[in-house]
């Protein structure tokens, strides 16, 4: 078993061939989890996505709507 260090900030490197073996590239969110016999560090995979989502169908909301103005709906229909 491979041993490692907490540094004074509470981090922990993992051993490149266990990043390697479990898919962990720098950048990914992991969950820390407290067992009775230790600590599990697990990768938060992302969800599945429909094909509409994929494909772009799905308009991402963002924010609040922009009503238009009056004048803007007065000169749509001139």
């Amino acid at each position: 078993m491979p041993q490692t260090v907490v540094d004074q900030r509470g981090r922990v490197l993992i051993p490149e061939d266990i990043r390697e073996g479990t898919g962990l590239e720098e950048g990914t969110v992991v969950k820390v989890e407290t067992q009775e016999d230790g600590i599990v560090i697990k990768p938060i995979r992302r969800s599945k996505r429909s094909w509409k989502e994929l494909c772009g169908l799905v308009p991402k909301r963002t924010g609040k709507p922009e009503w238009p103005t009056p004048e803007e709906i007065k000169n749509i229909w001139r």
